[in-house]
């Protein structure tokens, strides 16, 4: 299965009109070697654009993926820079649509990407109960972890090392 099978172009667009780097050629032999594809120029709002995603001058960050994964891509794109989100780099965005988990046939019924869970004030109980029960302490090394922050002195690692330390402590908590 390929580009052509899926109706997606094979070349790729691009914004950036810098030199591609030897990290750059590596990346797209791993492609090719592999069998996977950059989506960057090729799909949704960032077909035949190819945005640059780092700086408004060259396109670093990819969203890569196999062919078979084009079927059940419903929208990519790039979003505008904000300085709340990185230091240079812009933010991708994608979804995926799947089929309905009850569908008995081949038909393309999708669940929507954009599910709200409201809140049940019947479970509210439930609720208390889990968090009175937090044997683990998650939710006090959560709030240390949260309250360590120092924004006047944050650096990238400082906030890559916190960033770290959450995605820790909610794996792990039961």
């Amino acid at each position: 299965m390929n580009l052509k099978d899926k109706n997606i172009p094979l070349e790729r667009y691009s914004q950036d009109r810098g030199r591609v780097n030897k990290y750059g050629n590596m990346l797209i032999e791993l492609c090719k070697r592999s069998g996977i594809y950059i989506c960057n120029g090729r799909l949704f709002a960032d077909k035949n654009i190819g945005c640059t995603t780092c700086k408004d001058a060259s396109l670093v960050d990819y969203l890569i993926m196999s062919p078979c994964m084009f079927d059940i891509t419903s929208d990519f794109g790039i979003v505008d820079f904000n300085p709340m989100f990185s230091d240079v780099h812009n933010r991708l965005y994608f979804s995926f649509s799947f089929p309905s988990s009850n569908s008995l046939n081949n038909s393309h019924n999708t669940i929507n990407s954009n599910t709200y869970i409201r809140w049940d004030s019947t479970k509210t109980d439930d609720f208390t109960q889990v968090l009175t029960n937090d044997t683990g302490s998650s939710l006090q090394q959560l709030n240390d972890i949260l309250n360590s922050i120092e924004i006047d002195t944050a650096t990238s690692e400082s906030v890559n090392g916190l960033v770290n330390d959450l995605g820790r402590c909610v794996l792990i908590s039961p």
